[in-house]
């Protein structure tokens, strides 16, 4: 195999692993919604479908969210019923950002593996009491239900994690993006095949 062929399949690889979208609402029209600072705090929940998923990024519609002042964070819990269960994995990469416009903003992670069939809490919050907000849709809709994941329940906290509400006014916009689990297997060997025909490739020219 050339290298430019090599090149080639490394490069839909590369493009492959960044994932797909999974499930979402995510809309360029939005309408103002509630605060997230070091008191309140927000969330949603999904389940699974029949596949286990990599999770490595979950966008967010934001306003006012400047990554100086607002220290976000943004983790996945399994359900602890009408809370947040344990967390799963570390906490996602908070995006820079200097703007308070509005905008999508993607929080990211080396890749995190969700069992199927599985209801998980995706949960935002601040360290700093400097709030930022999180938009919903307008017209507002929850996310449709796709062969990877359903949407479940939109949340919020008011005493800093310690209950959980049922929100009354529709999800916010949001994103999950990965693959599912049968995919990062096979690119994780198609990678590995890649690497050892470079250094095959190598290994050619030093005999030359």
């Amino acid at each position: 195999m050339k290298l430019l062929q090599i090149a080639c399949l490394l490069t839909f690889i590369t493009t492959s692993i960044q994932g797909a979208t999974l499930l979402s609402n995510l809309s360029s029209n939005t309408l103002a919604s509630g605060n997230i600072d070091n008191v309140e705090q927000r969330a949603v929940t999904f389940r699974t479908e029949d596949t286990d998923l990599f999770v490595t990024e979950v966008q967010f519609s934001l306003q006012y969210y400047t990554s100086e002042t607002d220290i976000a964070l943004m983790s996945i819990h399994a359900d602890g019923g009408n809370q947040p269960g344990p967390q799963i994995g570390a906490n996602f990469t908070a995006p820079a950002s200097s703007s308070e416009a509005t905008a999508v903003f993607s929080f990211t992670s080396p890749g995190l593996t969700l069992a199927a069939n599985t209801t998980y809490w995706i949960v935002i919050k601040s360290q700093t009491s400097s709030a930022f907000s999180w938009h919903r849709s307008n017209p507002t809709e929850n996310p449709s239900p796709t062969v990877y994941a359903a949407f479940e329940e939109q949340w919020i906290s008011q005493n800093t994690g310690g209950t959980w509400d049922i929100g009354g006014s529709g999800a916010h916009s949001f994103a999950i993006v990965g693959i599912p689990e049968p995919q990062t297997a096979t690119l994780l060997g198609m990678t590995a095949l890649v690497g050892f025909l470079f250094s095959r490739q190598g290994r050619k020219k030093t005999q030359t």
